[in-house]
């Protein structure tokens, strides 16, 4: 799992501080998440969100999201609740449902990533948010009592963990028992190369690690949720790197899509 985590963290940091969104999952695809165009997944980012969702929003931190959907809008999240985010990144879902909750609820972003989180406290301050609490941790071991949160988004992390299981039964444990799951994330449309999976760019770029649809609901009932929903939002155009050989081309073809992944507890 260490090299793993360090590789994306350090994947991440990168991406974050070249400020480029115009790539592969965290961010552009000269940035080390993609190892120096290894393969073009900017599609991944691209158009995950309506200009009304972001009216008055900064642009420079609308392009600061890595994400591959909008769990956001799907979470129907309403005043007054209480919100994780998981992977917060430079904080623009954190905003987002920052607006819609508003000062009588509270939102929590938890990344492991120092430089995200720095970069996400700049944003929160710059739109004057009031209601957003940052946190350091990893998504295996969230750093929330139990029962604390009405609602858990994340966009395009999970798939980052080489532990889901441990993720979705930390999930579980800090939701109200009312409470729901709403992510956005990448799932496998069909099995990955080896050679995919054993590449710590293509778990950076949120594909080593991605599940299938069908594993992705498996593990979330396991884990105790109920009302599982997987819908696929986007089907992915990768393009592999100059370089590569007609079967990396084969292998990269329609190997991934955006999925929106709802379930209650």
């Amino acid at each position: 799992m260490g090299d793993i985590r360090e590789a994306v963290k350090k994947a991440y940091g990168d991406a974050i501080q070249n400020k480029q969104s115009d790539g592969c999952c965290c961010g552009s695809s000269d940035s080390s998440c993609c190892d120096s165009g290894a393969f073009d997944a900017s599609d991944i980012t691209k158009d995950n969100y309506s200009r009304e969702e972001t009216t008055g929003m900064p642009e420079e931190i609308v392009g600061q999201s890595f994400g591959c959907g909008n769990p956001v809008h799907a979470a129907s999240l309403k005043p007054g609740e209480r919100l994780l985010d998981l992977g917060s990144g430079a904080g623009l879902d954190l905003i987002l449902s920052a607006r819609i909750i508003g000062s009588s609820g509270h939102v929590y972003g938890l990344d492991m990533t120092k430089e995200m989180r720095d970069q996400a406290r700049i944003n929160i301050d710059r739109v004057g948010l009031r209601n957003v609490t940052l946190l350091q941790g990893y998504m295996e071991d969230i750093p929330l009592h139990d029962g604390s949160v009405d609602a858990v988004i994340s966009n395009c992390v999970i798939n980052l963990s080489p532990d889901k299981d441990k993720v979705l039964a930390e999930i579980y444990r800090v939701l109200s028992n009312s409470g729901r799951f709403c992510i956005s994330d990448v799932v496998l449309l069909k099995p990955a190369t080896e050679k995919i999976m054993k590449s710590l760019i293509a778990w950076s770029g949120c594909l080593a690690g991605a599940l299938s649809p069908e594993e992705y609901r498996e593990k979330l009932e396991r884990a105790g949720f109920k009302d599982v929903k997987i819908e696929i939002t986007k089907v992915h155009n990768i393009k592999p790197a100059e370089s590569s050989t007609p079967e990396d081309i084969e292998a990269m073809k329609d190997l991934s899509a955006s999925a929106l992944v709802t379930a209650s507890k």
